[in-house]
Formats: structure tokens, sequence, C-alpha cells
């Protein structure tokens, strides 16, 4: 004959049992999660729009740099295809140092100090990239434009001295957004020549023009240059 009483209390022991264990993993679970959800990355809105910008960016300063090899140089409104380089660069540097400040505010548990860290990083990358900049184009840079008579030529001087060393490079509108590269120029001690009326000559002729200028060697044009014009 089969106890009843003792059946029923087997019945009530391992439920209780069972419950117990159930709480225990589910609380085990529940931590998880919840180191899970704590350790779980945040990319913020502006830091992918940012990376987004700077990989246009890189595309469109690798396709200037081509065309530079191609021997197309970009020219709008005065700003040629170095300066345009430089611009890009800066432009893209920007944007990731932005992207990356961004993000590690954003995921950080010391934001004072992740912002103080990187308020120095960016003034020293900020002070060493103008240091560059000023040696780099200081006292350079500038484009002076000549037309011939009929209008169908320019010539575009660009001065690239540094320093002490004097020279630059002529170039021929091929557009009203290219140029190409035709000769170059050299002067001595830095001087430029084709900022003063006096100190150069242009003969335009049919199929090239005739370059004279002063180097900066005595007060006469003792330069001569004859230069084809692109075909």
């Amino acid at each position: 004959m089969v106890d009843i009483s003792s059946t029923n209390e087997a019945k009530n022991t391992i439920p209780e049992r069972t419950k117990k264990k159930s709480i225990f993993q589910w609380k085990y679970t529940h931590k998880n999660v919840v180191n899970k959800e704590k350790k779980k990355i945040i990319i913020p809105k502006y830091t992918k729009i940012a990376l987004i910008n700077s990989a246009v960016l890189f595309v469109l300063y690798i396709f200037v740099k081509i065309l530079k090899g191609c021997g197309i140089y970009l020219y709008l409104f005065g700003i040629g295809s170095d300066a345009i380089i430089q611009l890009l660069v800066t432009a893209c540097g920007v944007c990731l140092i932005s992207a990356t400040a961004v993000f590690l505010l954003k995921n950080s548990k010391h934001k004072i100090i992740v912002a103080i860290i990187l308020t120095i990083v960016i003034g020293y990358v900020t002070f060493i990239y103008s240091i560059f900049f000023l040696l780099t184009y200081w006292g350079s840079g500038c484009y002076d434009e000549f037309k011939s008579p009929d209008k169908k030529h320019t010539v575009v001087m660009y001065n690239t001295s540094f320093l002490l060393e004097g020279s630059g490079l002529i170039f021929e509108k091929t557009s009203f957004c290219t140029m190409s590269y035709v000769s170059g120029w050299w002067t001595d001690d830095g001087y430029y020549p084709f900022g003063r009326s006096d100190s150069y000559d242009i003969v335009w002729n049919e199929d090239n023009f005739e370059l004279h200028y002063n180097n900066g060697m005595g007060s006469e044009k003792n330069v001569h240059q004859k230069i084809d014009y692109i075909k």
C-alpha cells in the first residue's frame, strides 16, 4: 500500500529546490547581461559623420595628387593644387581628431581626465603643424596671371621660393579650373621678379612667348626664356 503523505512531501520538496536553483541562475544571468551592457561601446552619430567626411576628403586628396602627377594642376579663384591639397589634408585631420575626441569622451568614465589629455595632444599637434606650415609656405604660394593681348593664352607664375632660394613654376591655363606646367624660373636670394612691372617683360608670339626678367643680380632683365604654348 502506497503512503500518500510521503508522496505529497516528496512532491513539495523537489519544486522548492528547483525554485531556489532557478532564482540563482536568473540572478547570475541577469548580472552577466548587466555587465555586458555596461561594457558596450557606443559610437556617436557625430563620429560616424566625421569619419565619412574624412574618407571623402581623403579620396579627393588622392584625386588631386593623381592629377598633379599627370601634369594637370587645379587652379580656382587664385588657389592652386598645392593649397587645395593642404586644405584637404587639414580638413581631413580635423575630422579625424574631432571624431576620435567625441568617441573617447562618450565611452570614457573619466571624462575630465580624457578631456585634459585630448586638449594637450590637440594643442601639441596644432603647434607642430603651424610651424611646418609657416616654414613651408612662408613667402611663397602666390600666383600671378598674365594674359596675351588676344586673350587666347594665360600664363600663371607660381612662387615657390623658400628662405634664400628663389624659384617658381610657370603654367599655362588649359581651362577655367586647370593649368599645365610649361617651365620654371630661378632667382637669387629669394627674389620674386613678377610682382614689379619694371623687373620683367613678356613678348607674346604666335607659337610661343618670350620671358625676360631680373634674377636679383643687378638691375637689368638678365634672364631670357622662350616657352612654347601648350598645343
